[in-house]
């Protein structure tokens, strides 16, 4: 029996999603029962990356791409109700491992990376560059109730600098890269130790 993995993915489905690292296949048991098999022979990449949303700040995805074109996602976040989910990394993790132990040994060849997909970047550090800049546009051209305290200039500066540690963040941690399969970087999966 292999390393398996089981969550809801959202409201309109009843039951849990399973996918199940066995020897040769990724087995996948969806909502309604229905089992399709994925040979490891036949997986041309994988991305690993953190992937935070608003409801799920600690959230990471790992993604498979077939040689078929079928890609499938599968994150460490479980739908427990509306606005409310469950971190599964202490499942998730073994699973990914599991997973990624038999591509390394079933097929070498596939691409490993790391991160935001590259467009999805690039667009994404475009679009926070660009709000950062029209932030401190607006902080220190435009009149702002800040004005009328003595060192406003100080105060508006420390807003950009407090924001500077969070762009930061994410711009590495979601930063496209290849990586090797037998030696992934400490921030490709949660931290469950």
């Amino acid at each position: 029996m292999g390393v398996a993995y089981r969550k809801r993915q959202n409201l309109f489905e009843a039951t849990e999603t399973e996918w199940r690292a066995e020897d040769d296949a990724l087995i996948v048991t969806d909502a309604s029962g229905k089992v399709i098999r994925l040979p490891w022979q036949e997986v041309a990449g994988i991305r690993l990356a953190y992937a935070p949303t608003r409801a799920k700040t600690w959230r990471y995805v790992f993604v498979l791409h077939f040689r078929n074109g079928r890609k499938i996602d599968i994150d460490n976040a479980h739908f427990a109700g509306i606005g409310n989910f469950e971190d599964r990394s202490e499942t998730y993790v073994p699973f990914v491992r599991a997973a990624l132990a038999r591509i390394r040994a079933l097929a070498p060849e596939a691409r490993a990376r790391a991160g935001s997909a590259t467009m999805s970047y690039v667009l994404n550090l475009g679009f926070v560059v660009l709000s950062f800049g029209l932030l401190a546009f607006v902080l220190f051209t435009l009149p702002t109730p800040l004005d009328y305290l003595s060192g406003s200039s100080f105060i508006k500066l420390g807003i950009v600098i407090i924001l500077v540690p969070v762009l930061f963040r994410w711009v590495v941690k979601a930063r496209p890269r290849g990586i090797r399969l037998d030696a992934l970087p400490k921030d490709a999966l949660p931290n469950i130790a």
